[in-house]
């Protein structure tokens, strides 16, 4: 399972931003990705529940709270940030390719923001149903 995607080093229009660890004394990156909704959607359409195996708790299903990340990225997709957002996934490996100035993940785990794609994934299944 790998995971591409476009960085740039223009803060002006950078897609991927990137962080070296503060420790010095490990090769550790961090990067910050800004995804579309419809990225995460795709992500979790191609890879099903194999983005979630590392995580301590997967999906609740449609709990109260799910209930409302559903509402608010079916019928206010414009501020669904502002509620919705911080999803952290960690890799096995991590490539950087100059040339085409692409990020690939290998072995790529949502460890943090299960509720929030799977919810997003709800709320595309509901709102592609209806239509």
């Amino acid at each position: 399972m790998w995971i591409k995607y476009r960085f740039s080093d223009n803060l002006e229009d950078a897609h991927i931003l990137k962080f070296k660890a503060k420790d010095n004394n490990t090769n550790k990156k961090t990067y910050v990705v800004i995804l579309t909704g419809d990225e995460l959607v795709k992500l979790r359409a191609k890879y099903r529940n194999q983005l979630f195996d590392k995580i301590v708790r997967t999906f609740l299903g449609k709990n109260k709270i799910n209930s409302k990340i559903i509402e608010c990225a079916v019928n206010t997709p414009g501020i669904f940030y502002c509620f919705n957002n911080g999803i952290s996934i960690t890799c096995d490996r991590c490539k950087e390719t100059i040339e085409n100035k692409k990020l690939i993940l290998e072995q790529p785990q949502i460890i943090n923001g299960a509720q929030t794609v799977n919810s997003l994934y709800e709320a595309y299944n509901r709102l592609y149903l209806q239509n």
